[in-house]
């Protein structure tokens, strides 16, 4: 079956998620069962359909462990709060700024790291994006624009993020027996969100040997390197498919938007080596710097009618 997002071609949101993208469904069920079986979706463009979703294992009545339902939260979860009227809520909405007021607010609050005023704008206020946005400095603020499948605006915007340091660990637990990137961690030796899940096994290149002599700071350095040049065949070398995959997926949508990918992609340091004994792993120590050049999502469809940042951030 066929499926339309009923967007146009040349709006900002075709394509960019599920249900905005236009699709050829393909469903078989059983004949004699009539259980669903398979299900197969592909992005339909005028270069060719592209597949991008393949269900082909169904498992049906089977018995699930009371024990897979017990949910153990960590300590420091951040709750994302929906907005509250304030004293001053009027001083927040449409009827008092602009889309781009509110957005240069929320950085300009960022900037001088004022979390009482960004947490007017979004919810949750943690560490995390504290130390991500806490100083940066606006470079341009563009003109507002829509989507058909927006309620809200977008405001593009180019920022300079303050420099963020970062540990990159490494391991050889590999048949490969090289370094190759296992995870990111904050200098709190705190594992971050990061497509290093390994679904295979390191390949053993035709020159593994070469590979395998490099120190870890060698392999962070050739896989950054890789990275901004968008070399995905040497980039592979180092790290996961999903890591792969997620950074095409980002330098593509960026192009769709006429970004320029190599501005997309930070700088990166590369410093000095340690052994952890705790973790008994390498971790090599990274600074990052970027100017981010993106479109900020805002809405004001809330029982406040303030406006609150909701997404390209």
């Amino acid at each position: 079956m066929l499926a339309k997002s009923g967007l146009p071609d040349n709006d900002y949101l075709k394509n960019s998620f599920y249900e905005n993208a236009d699709t050829r469904r393909v469903y078989r069920f059983d004949s004699q069962s009539e259980l669903l079986e398979s299900v197969q979706i592909y992005l339909t463009r005028a270069a060719g359909d592209v597949e991008i979703f393949d269900l082909n294992q169904i498992d049906y009545n089977q018995a699930i462990d009371t024990n897979v339902w017990q949910l153990a939260l960590p300590a420091d979860v951040s709750w994302v709060e929906q907005p509250q009227k304030l004293p001053d809520n009027n001083k927040y909405t449409a009827n008092a700024m602009t889309a781009e007021q509110a957005a240069r607010a929320f950085f300009e609050a960022c900037g001088r790291k004022d979390w009482v005023e960004v947490a007017k704008f979004m919810s949750p206020v943690n560490d995390q994006l504290k130390q991500y946005v806490g100083g940066l400095e606006i470079v341009s603020l563009g003109t507002a624009f829509t989507s058909q499948a927006y309620s809200g605006k977008f405001v593009p915007y180019e920022i300079k993020l303050p420099p963020q340091d970062f540990l990159v660990r490494v391991s050889t637990n590999n048949a490969a027996s090289r370094y190759v990137l296992a995870g990111i961690y904050d200098r709190q030796m705190k594992a971050q969100p990061q497509s290093f899940q390994w679904d295979g096994a390191a390949e053993i290149l035709t020159n593994n040997d070469v590979y395998a002599q490099l120190s870890p700071q060698a392999v962070v350095q050739a896989y950054f390197t890789a990275e901004s040049n968008l070399d995905w065949v040497e980039m592979a070398k180092f790290t996961a498919a999903a890591d792969v995959a997620e950074t095409k997926s980002q330098i593509a949508m960026a192009e769709k938007n006429g970004l320029d990918a190599h501005k997309v992609l930070p700088e990166f340091v590369v410093g000095e080596a340690f052994w952890s004994r705790e973790q008994s792993a390498w971790f090599v120590k990274c600074q990052a710097m970027s100017v981010k050049k993106w479109n900020l999502a805002l809405r004001n469809d809330n029982p406040t009618g303030r406006w609150q940042v909701d997404g390209g951030f």
